[in-house]
């Protein structure tokens, strides 16, 4: 596996190898926007510290030990052959996509002055993390322990071309299943910053959430 995160000022770039990757045709009316739909392997999805990064344009924090965050770790670690299909995917807003045929590697650039990253689908990227982050212990307590979830495979959707308001009403949109709480999208679309900016150097500024499943006490 080989994948690559570097940041240049608020610009990320990160490479994994794709087994499928798909350029869709732009619709009449996407007015300069594309789509692009990979097929990966888990064990191929970059290290819990380079796609954690990606999270940034979730509307809410995942919460694994919500009733669906359960049921997609469970998916995971029991039926890895099924994951794609039970599971519906990540959807990513992204700066661009290059794809390199003859490696299979996908080259995908995020802005964060535009609100890049993953937009749908946090619990399925966040038991993905949680999993890369216990393999080390696996390999301490059995070395010969095969890990049959890193042969599972996830669909991967980037969006490119959409403008941070048009990003804020796609997540809007897609997050329907549990609704979305309204303090999120009002952190999503950046109605929070003057607060934020006035508890600046607060001992309790880090206490405050600004969005659902924020690690704060407030």
């Amino acid at each position: 596996m080989v994948n690559v995160a570097k940041a240049s000022s608020s610009l990320l770039t990160i490479t994994m190898k794709c087994y499928d990757f798909m350029a869709k045709l732009p619709l009449p009316n996407s007015n300069g926007r594309h789509e692009y739909e990979l097929t990966v392997r888990v064990g191929d999805i970059p290290s819990p510290s380079v796609i954690m990064p990606t999270l940034c344009a979730n509307a809410r924090h995942p919460n694994l030990l919500s009733p669906v965050g359960k049921q997609i770790v469970k998916s995971l670690a029991y039926s890895p052959d099924d994951f794609k299909y039970k599971y519906g995917g990540i959807d990513m807003s992204v700066e661009s996509v290059e794809w390199d045929k003859i490696s299979g590697m996908a080259t995908i650039q995020l802005s964060g002055d535009k609100g890049h990253g993953m937009f749908n689908g946090g619990h399925g990227l966040a038991a993905i993390v949680e999993h890369l982050k216990a393999r080390p212990i696996v390999k301490v307590v059995a070395e010969v322990v095969a890990d049959a979830a890193l042969d599972a495979f996830v669909t991967i959707r980037l969006y490119e071309g959409f403008t941070p308001s048009q990003l804020v009403d796609v997540v809007r949109a897609r997050n329907t299943s549990t609704q979305v709480k309204e303090k999120s999208i009002m952190e999503l679309s950046g109605e929070w910053q003057p607060i934020k900016a006035a508890l600046l150097g607060q001992s309790y500024a880090s206490n405050v959430a600004y969005k659902e499943n924020e690690r704060a006490a407030l």
